[in-house]
C-alpha cells in the first residue's frame, strides 16, 4: 500500500466532497419552496374561512330581517 494516494483518487475524493457540500444548498431551496407552498395553503384556508363566516353572517342578517 503506497504512503501517498494517487492523484486520481484524491481528485475523486475532492469531487465527492464538493457534491456533498452542494446537497444542503439544494435541500435548503427545496425546504423554502415547501415552506412557501405551506404558507400559500394556510393563507387560502384563512380566506375560505373568512368567506364562509361572511356568508353565514349574511344569512343570519337576512333571516333576522325577513
Amino acid at each position: 500500500m503506497p504512503l501517498m494516494p494517487s492523484p486520481v483518487s484524491s481528485a475523486a475524493s475532492i469531487k465527492n466532497a464538493q457534491s456533498v457540500v452542494a446537497v444542503p444548498d439544494i435541500a435548503r431551496q427545496n425546504s423554502l419552496v415547501a415552506l412557501e407552498r405551506r404558507e400559500k395553503n394556510r393563507m387560502l384556508l384563512w380566506w375560505i374561512l373568512l368567506l364562509v363566516s361572511a356568508l353565514i353572517l349574511i344569512i343570519q342578517i337576512w333571516t333576522y330581517l325577513s
